[in-house]
């Protein structure tokens, strides 16, 4: 199952933006384009019922972290999880950093 929900997710953000995912768990990091905040595209994200989580909350010392990370697990079905992936790749093909 999570390989499946990789997939999906490297078809939908892959070919696009630094998507790093293992095949045999359900996180992934996404790596952001330069000047983009890990936290503040968490909180758009959360108000359109997407869930991620800001690199800096896994931080050591909670600075700040070019990452997000993706819980590819946490969607009940893989046409919620490919809405949300949608969802993230159109905030980020705007182009316009969320500082």
């Amino acid at each position: 199952l999570s390989a499946k929900r990789v997939r999906l997710a490297q078809a939908i953000i892959g070919g696009r933006y630094n998507l790093r995912a293992d095949p045999r768990t359900f996180h992934t990091w996404l790596v952001l384009p330069p000047g983009w905040d890990g936290e503040a595209l968490a909180m758009m994200l959360g108000s359109r019922n997407v869930m991620i989580s800001p690199g800096s909350l896994f931080a050591v010392d909670r600075g700040p972290v070019g990452a997000v990370r993706l819980s590819l697990g946490s969607a009940e079905t893989t046409g919620q999880l490919r809405l949300g992936l949608e969802s993230l790749v159109k905030i980020l093909d705007r182009g316009s950093p969320l500082v």
